[in-house]
């Protein structure tokens, strides 16, 4: 809705400024008997073939303006938007299971897929062909990461173990066993020489890449573990749970330093900022929080969306949040203000 109050003055500046004569070269062939508005020639002129919006402009604020003006509008609302298009590249095989989980490669050459029929495949971003199958698992491949050297492949299943794999050969490296159920969550350190795998038997573990031995246990979750992410310097752990908490956790130690309460439902995700200073944790509450990483405390509350936070990212100059949510909506935040 404010989207369309602020299109709408801020053209409608624009378009007075401007003459009839000009406002009907954009569309020398209406008349003020038209029934509708009319878009760019790319459309059909016919009702039924509008988007929601455009009906919208039409009926609303839009419907007591001179026909000619209303048409000036909808070019500069809704044109970018009606000419731009997304091209499919490629269609990667063929999985026989849903598709659950995707990751690209370091250098973008290549793109992990993970999948309910309990493979994973390596493929060519380039020419769509499949590079390499990762069998072994004995049930769904939940979670698929690559290392950021980009040398391993780790999935993660529902039957309990995360494995790692070389990208080069596609040989089975180790096979890492620990969890007690499914493997929810996973990722390397940025220094490609650990991992990280969360499970719902409430813990997180922490791996070397080289050795496949287990070096931390992180437990203190009451409920399953759904997400993780290291800081940027991978020193530090972040991990999200069904038990409406956060934890922060020191990976030299496997120590907890921060538990971050305030969510009243399940933490659905989490990410860090790229400096590593502030953390982003959003829930089934609706709310997405942000919080510094070196206290603990709560900065701010980002209140919109009207069902669960789904997915969150902050942007590269760290100046926005981005959330994703189960009401279909996505919103950026200024990360300073909330």
């Amino acid at each position: 809705m404010n989207y369309y109050k602020n299109a709408f003055f801020i053209i409608l500046l624009t378009a007075l400024s401007s003459s009839t004569e000009s406002m009907k070269r954009v569309h020398p062939s209406t008349t003020e008997n038209d029934q509708i508005v009319v878009l760019p020639l790319t459309l059909s002129q016919k009702e039924e073939s509008l988007p929601p919006y455009d009906t919208y402009l039409k009926n609303t604020y839009f419907k007591f303006l001179p026909f000619e003006l209303t048409n000036y509008i909808a070019q500069f609302v809704l044109g970018n938007t009606l000419h731009s298009t997304i091209e499919l590249c490629h269609l990667l095989g063929r999985h026989t299971g849903w598709v659950t989980s995707v990751a690209y490669s370091p250098d973008g050459k290549t793109v992990l897929s993970g999948s309910g029929d309990c493979t994973a495949r390596l493929w060519d971003v380039k020419t769509g062909q499949q590079l390499l199958l990762l069998e072994g698992h004995t049930q769904a491949v939940i979670s698929v990461a690559l290392s950021p050297d980009g040398n391993t492949v780790l999935t993660g299943s529902k039957d309990t173990t995360a494995r790692l794999w070389s990208t080069q050969t596609g040989q089975h490296l180790h096979i890492l066993q620990g969890h007690t159920s499914g493997v929810s969550s996973l990722a390397f350190s940025p220094d490609s020489t650990a991992v990280l795998t969360a499970s719902w038997d409430r813990t997180a573990l922490l791996w070397d890449v080289t050795t496949g031995q287990q070096l931390h246990i992180l437990e203190g979750h009451t409920l399953g573990v759904s997400s993780l992410a290291f800081s940027s310097d991978g020193t530090i752990v972040l991990t999200g749970s069904s038990d409406k908490t956060a934890r922060l956790w020191d990976v030299k130690t496997g120590q907890q330093l921060h538990l971050l309460e305030g969510h009243i439902r399940q933490v659905t995700s989490v990410a860090y900022s790229p400096n590593g200073k502030t953390i982003i944790t959003g829930s089934y509450d609706g709310t997405a929080r942000l919080w510094d990483t070196k206290t603990g405390q709560q900065l701010h509350i980002l209140l919109g969306h009207t069902i669960g936070v789904s997915s969150l990212a902050f942007s590269p100059d760290e100046n926005t949040v981005f959330t994703g949510s189960y009401d279909g909506i996505g919103r950026l935040w200024d990360t300073s203000t909330g």
